[in-house]
């Protein structure tokens, strides 16, 4: 019998490391300076069993994009990244308002680049892509909760 595949959303505003993140997860290294990305892009992962679509939103879509309902409205549970900018931030908090809005899965909150400064907000886990910290800890607590 085929397990289920769940989808899972990436979220955050560009530069946040959402790219960089999932080419860590790939072991293609840490790349500084990515164009950003102006596309969704899909990855197949299991992790501890679990099969899982990651997409990747790109961080230039708006909230308000009408395409945006059909990505967060078809995904099982979401992970919002933001990083050292109080905008990022505000921004995800939008992001997770607007996921929770469309569908009733998990949301898991991560400030990226914890090695550059962490803000006093309340998150899921505190990672560092470039350092290569605490980097499955999203996609293992992801596949608890589903």
């Amino acid at each position: 019998m085929a397990s289920q595949q769940y989808k899972i959303v990436l979220l955050g505003i560009s530069g946040t490391g959402k790219t960089t993140y999932l080419q860590r997860l790939f072991n293609e290294g840490f790349e500084q300076r990515l164009l950003p990305s102006r596309q969704p892009g899909f990855y197949q992962i299991n992790f501890h069993g679990q099969d899982m679509i990651v997409q990747e939103i790109p961080g230039t879509l708006m909230i308000s994009d009408t395409s945006m309902d059909h990505h967060l409205g078809s995904a099982q549970g979401a992970i919002i990244f933001y990083d050292d900018r109080e905008v990022s931030y505000r921004r995800a908090q939008q992001w997770k308002k607007k996921f929770l809005q469309l569908s009733n899965g998990p949301v898991l909150m991560i400030q990226n680049k914890s090695d550059v400064k962490i803000l006093d907000h309340d998150n899921d886990f505190t990672i560092s892509v470039k350092q290569g910290l605490s980097l499955s800890k999203p996609l293992e607590k992801m596949a608890q909760l589903l």
